[in-house]
């Protein structure tokens, strides 16, 4: 089971140069941080601010996951960016560390021959109920292996859920879980791929009491 840092864990900021500073002391799997675009490439923000000037570049975050050996959860604030962010991935030989998750629409999928996703619940809008078996079913019908599961929200992980989850064999990937219980309970689901949290220094200390 994976860790993610939500971007701004611990109180350092979101999209912040605290943030990944800090995350140098956690042993992390994944680090979430939001991509927009501007005229100067991809940087990351939560929301559009007027100018990106000033900004991280995802240039900056790639490098930082490349030579730490961790992933990085790309929480796609705008459709129509899947394309840019693989080629900088390639360019920077960080393919391997991309995820995939946000706003990720139909014609995203066709893109997807490198880096990874999670499929929000918002995908399967008009598609399905967020039931698991219905959403294991359009994962399967869109007959790509770069789409592992669905990235949703703690609040939808009833026990119950969980179990039909399990049944179907469809992975989680569940944000944001700053409850040391909840993610104590989650963490005992096969289901569970990801758990995405603010405190990733308990959870971790749960995952490895847990293993």
């Amino acid at each position: 089971m994976y860790i993610t840092a939500h971007g701004g864990a611990l109180r350092t900021g979101r999209n912040s140069k605290k943030f990944f500073e800090a995350m140098r002391d956690y042993p992390v799997d994944i680090v979430e941080v939001d991509v927009r675009s501007g005229k100067g490439g991809l940087y990351i923000s939560h929301h559009k601010p007027l100018f990106a000037d000033g900004k991280l570049s995802l240039e900056f975050v790639l490098k930082y996951a490349r030579e730490r050996g961790l992933m990085v959860n790309c929480d796609m604030k705008e459709r129509g960016l899947v394309g840019k962010l693989l080629e900088l991935a390639e360019s920077l030989s960080a393919e391997a560390c991309v995820i995939f998750t946000g706003r990720f629409c139909e014609s995203d999928l066709p893109l997807l021959d490198r880096g990874r996703v999670y499929l929000n619940t918002g995908f399967f809008k008009g598609k399905c109920a967020i039931e698991p078996f219905d959403m294991k079913r359009v994962i399967d019908g869109a007959k790509n292996p770069r789409v592992l599961g669905v990235n949703l929200s703690y609040r939808f992980c009833s026990d119950g859920f969980l179990k039909k989850a399990e049944e179907c064999g469809l992975k989680l990937s569940v944000y944001t879980v700053d409850d040391p219980a909840v993610i104590e309970r989650l963490m005992q689901s096969v289901a569970v791929d990801n758990i995405t949290t603010n405190i990733p220094d308990q959870a971790i200390k749960l995952r490895g009491a847990n293993a």
